[in-house]
């Protein structure tokens, strides 16, 4: 799917759709499938209270890898629905919207045109906006991931720990990136974080009213705290849980772009720094090659 072009166009929507997913995996193509989608609506750029967030079965056990990144256990997904029996639901939902966004849009959206597939239905028609691509764009060589972002805006991130008590995770996220997408449009969001939601007597629902939203056994992990000065291969090693020496393999194919420096000490020694980005790569390598119990060749 061509996103690249999308964001050179001046984005003037009336309705926009911003969302995120859970998957098994990292690659539709080998089978691994949707669990989570979360969906908030946007009219011109401001939020309008509707939003949309279901789990589906994927129909398959979720690898040990997948499980570390998202708390979604198979014992846990097996009670939901199937994307099949959900997609009208996600469908009507989007129907007439200007735009889709996401963060890493290509992985969102290629799932989500995957299960479309085996459902039988057609693929996204929708613009796909591509928040990585813009805030690239709008800030080269500056950290593109969407923590950093929030901090770049001043978007209250909370506890992302402690949030599945009182917000689901998925729909947490997508409304941090909601603001975050309002923000690199040049506007003022409004807080979607707010306790309005939190607060609530009855549980979140659904657009209809008939869905409840439901409760992972845990939440995500807290967003990575990476100093202004990026983090070391050792501190790296010690957050992602993994052997210093691998990532140290890892860091020599990244470069800048990745989020991957090489400073040169006062006695010639090379330290390899790492910023939001970077640790965020090394997180996606780590846990690819958990999945496939390989180590970095």
């Amino acid at each position: 799917m061509e996103l690249a072009g999308m964001i050179e166009k001046p984005i003037t929507p009336h309705r926009v759709i911003v969302l995120d997913t859970e998957t098994t995996g990292v690659d539709p193509a080998a089978g691994h499938r949707l669990v989570g989608v979360a969906c908030v609506e946007l009219c011109d750029l401001a939020p309008s209270d509707r939003e949309l967030h279901f789990y589906c079965n994927p129909e398959c056990e979720v690898p040990e890898a997948a499980y570390a990144v998202h708390g979604l256990s198979t014992a846990f997904l097996v009670k939901h629905r199937r994307f099949a029996e959900q997609a009208p639901e996600f469908l009507d939902f989007i129907a007439g919207a200007d735009i889709l966004v996401a963060h890493n849009a290509s992985f969102d959206i290629g799932f989500l045109d995957a299960e479309l597939h085996r459902a039988g239905l057609p693929r996204l028609k929708q613009e796909i906006v591509d928040t990585v691509a813009l805030a690239r764009q709008k800030f080269p060589g500056a950290p593109a991931a969407l923590d950093a972002l929030c901090l770049r805006f001043g978007i209250e991130l909370g506890d992302r720990a402690e949030c599945g008590s009182s917000i689901d995770p998925l729909l947490f996220g997508t409304r941090l990136l909601a603001q975050v997408f309002v923000k690199l449009m040049g506007v003022e969001p409004a807080d979607l974080t707010s306790v309005k939601h939190a607060e609530r007597d009855t549980p979140d629902v659904a657009v209809g009213g008939d869905l409840p939203l439901p409760r992972p056994e845990h939440s995500h992990r807290p967003p990575v705290a990476v100093p202004s000065s990026g983090l070391t291969i050792r501190q790296a090693a010690e957050i992602l849980d993994e052997d210093e020496a691998w990532l140290s393999e890892i860091a020599l194919d990244l470069g800048t772009e990745e989020g991957c420096f090489r400073l040169r000490e006062a006695d010639g020694t090379e330290t390899t720094v790492f910023t939001y980005d970077g640790v965020e790569t090394l997180r996606q390598h780590v846990v690819m090659h958990r999945r496939l119990g390989t180590r970095y060749k």
